[in-house]
């Protein structure tokens, strides 16, 4: 069995998307190479299924190239692994038949310096926050919703995020619904996150989405769903609800307006999460677990 020098580390090569290959070695006496794909999001034909599934239910089309959606497919099937970042993920891919021993689990990170709580509370109305694209995927219409089943005249729904295209006429049924603020793209949102009491984010179809790591490490409660992939436990950090359940979101967000021990106690839990979180243990997961396959690999 050849052995791997104790400062031994692979040379490792990244590039951006939502699909990505990584990883080369060289075994003394011979080069061999290994691939690692990395999947941000759910498995290609679930996600497609599923955001056909959504946007039809809201009358609208969701388009994707077959031709992308095959040459993904076939980049996964010849990849040795596949780097995903959540169970919703991992979940996505059992499901469709993909081995499971194939795939290496690596949860993202947040910059916990940049991201971070501030002391105090400003006087102002209960605020609830989402930030991402203001769009069907994002579960923005089962927000909305959960927004008008409440009835809030003194809170605040801030939508932070560019609204998608085909999802602007649709907004025009809500237009009248009291607080909502659209802010649209905010390059640094850190000062959005710290005037907000809770973080909202119902999406329907995700990776693990920053969002919700930022959110943790500026100290908000969570509430979002288990295919938001993120690292949000239960009753601990915020809620997990399901996908498209109006009644549980209004509720867990009525239910934190209420409480404001346990917003307190959430958003302490929420921080000291996030900072198991961060960008450097990210980096350090993903060396250790390509190390560990590569010496399998050489074994």
């Amino acid at each position: 069995m050849p052995g791997l020098p104790a400062t031994w580390n692979p040379p490792m090569y990244f590039t951006s998307g939502a699909i990505t290959a990584c990883v080369l070695y060289s075994a003394p006496g011979e080069m061999g190479m290994m691939t690692v794909v990395e999947r941000t999001s759910s498995h290609p034909l679930y996600q497609a299924r599923l955001l056909q599934e959504e946007y039809a239910r809201w009358g609208l089309c969701f388009r994707t190239s077959q031709a992308m959606l095959m040459r993904g497919i076939r980049e996964l099937d010849l990849a040795d692994y596949v780097m995903i970042p959540s169970d919703f993920v991992r979940a996505s891919f059992v499901g469709e038949g993909f081995p499971e021993e194939r795939l290496l689990q690596v949860p993202f990170g947040v910059d916990v310096h940049r991201f971070r709580p501030v002391s105090g509370r400003s006087n102002h109305p209960f605020r609830v926050l989402f930030v991402g694209q203001v769009g069907i995927r994002k579960g923005v219409p089962h927000l909305l919703e959960a927004w008008h089943h409440l009835g809030w005249y003194d809170a605040e729904l801030w939508l932070v995020g560019q609204v998608e295209v085909a999802f602007r006429p649709l907004m025009r049924r809500w237009e009248r619904l009291a607080k909502v603020r659209l802010i649209g793209y905010a390059l640094d949102p850190v000062a959005l996150y710290q005037q907000a009491d809770i973080f909202v984010f119902p999406s329907v179809e995700e990776g693990s989405a920053l969002v919700t790591y930022e959110a943790l490490a500026c100290g908000l409660p969570v509430v979002t769903t288990p295919n938001a992939g993120s690292v949000v436990r239960d009753g601990v950090e915020g809620f997990i609800v399901p996908i498209r359940d109006v009644a549980t979101l209004a509720g867990r967000m009525e239910q934190l307006r209420a409480n404001e021990h346990l917003r307190r106690e959430m958003g302490k839990a929420a921080r000291a999460r996030a900072e198991e979180f961060t960008w450097e243990e990210y980096g350090n997961r993903m060396a250790t677990i390509c190390k560990e396959k590569v010496k399998c690999r050489m074994s």
